[in-house]
This record gives C-alpha cells, structure tokens and sequence, in this order.
C-alpha cells in the first residue's frame, strides 16, 4: 500500500496501487458500477484496516460526473 504525501504522489495511481487486493477491488467494482449505470452511492459507511492495522471508518459517496 502506498503512502501519499502530496497529490503528486497520487497521480497516475489506481486504487490498487494505494489500498489493499481486497478493498481495492471493492473500490473497483463501486466506481465501474456508477460509472456503467449511472447509479450513484451516497453515504455508504465503509469499515477498513489502516497501514498500521487500525480498524478504521470512512464515509464514502460516488456519483458520476456527466457533461
């Protein structure tokens, strides 16, 4: 898992690149869904362990951005 110090560490980075097989492919599949169907998510409280291994939570919305 990558540790960003800076938006220029993020550019160009996955979710794979930053967080761990599992949530990222968590991750993954959420933003292909509301991107493929247009479905968005909105305050999904999400559960997850830090690079410390804290149990740690985090409120998550997606929504897609259409021109």
């Amino acid at each position: 898992m990558l540790q960003a110090r800076s938006e220029g560490d993020l550019a160009g980075k996955s979710v794979f690149d930053l967080f761990s097989e599992d949530l990222a492919r968590r991750y993954d599949k959420d933003d292909r869904q509301v991107l493929s169907f247009g479905k968005a998510i909105y305050d999904r409280e999400e559960e997850f362990v830090d690079h410390l291994g804290r149990t740690r939570c985090h409120l998550t919305s997606k929504l897609p951005l259409v021109d």
